[in-house]
């Protein structure tokens, strides 16, 4: 898939060129059943079909895609050891439920992702340079986000330092923005920054999202909407 232009009815807004951390729930670590990803069994899934979740380019040698069981199995191990050397404080502090502190953690981490979206309950996309993992993007569904009292679609998203202040985040959310309107049919989705942040709240600005008066459980973040149906998508 190519590159897209995105536009809003409203305003047309420049992509930022920076890349950091956002947050909004601490689903994806949370979940309390441990099981391997070859039992994992599918259900919800009528919230989304796998074969909808594609793999999109960015760049040259650059991609964004589900991470998968596929890759996990094959590519599991030098994720986690890339990620548990990658990781800084800026990821530690405002994505505090992501242990990516040893290659253990970090791969108990991955491990879990496939399930997630094989049960219909989230969705990991890895963003990869030379297919190394840079950075990842998560889709809570509605499902997910009931325990919090948010029946809604969520995104998650945080940066490897390489890969900081290139505008490669920015451009990724504007793809995964894409999939959500044109594959899954969703109007909206939401994302929270901290309120120290800058740099998301920034890059969330960037791409369509404003801010809306929902705060998070511990009211550290602004918490942003992006109406899909306010945006078309021009493919070039």
């Amino acid at each position: 898939m190519g590159f897209f232009d995105l536009f809003m009815k409203k305003k047309n807004n420049n992509m930022a060129q920076s890349s950091h951390v956002t947050h909004l729930t601490d689903s994806i670590n949370s979940q309390g059943e441990k099981q391997s990803i070859k039992s994992a069994q599918t259900h919800n899934l009528s919230i989304y079909r796998l074969e909808d979740l594609i793999a999109m380019q960015l760049g040259q040698g650059l991609m964004l895609a589900p991470y998968d069981a596929q890759r996990y199995f094959e590519l599991g191990e030098n994720d986690a050891q890339l990620l548990s050397i990658l990781s800084d404080d800026a990821i530690k502090r405002y994505l505090p439920n992501m242990d990516f502190s040893t290659k253990d953690s970090a791969l108990k981490f991955l491990s879990n992702l496939p399930i997630l979206t094989e049960k219909g309950l989230s969705i990991a996309y890895v963003i990869t340079a030379d297919n190394m993992p840079m950075g990842f993007i998560f889709i809570d569904t509605p499902t997910v986000n009931e325990s919090i009292g948010l029946n809604k679609w969520t995104l998650t998203f945080f940066m490897l330092s390489p890969m900081r202040g290139k505008g490669l985040m920015t451009a990724s959310l504007g793809r995964i923005l894409y999939l959500l309107k044109t594959k899954l049919g969703v109007s909206q989705v939401y994302a929270t920054a901290d309120k120290i942040n800058t740099v998301s709240q920034k890059i969330l600005q960037a791409t369509c999202f404003e801010p809306t008066d929902i705060h998070d459980v511990a009211n550290q973040g602004i918490t942003y909407v992006c109406n899909l149906d306010t945006l078309n998508f021009h493919h070039k």
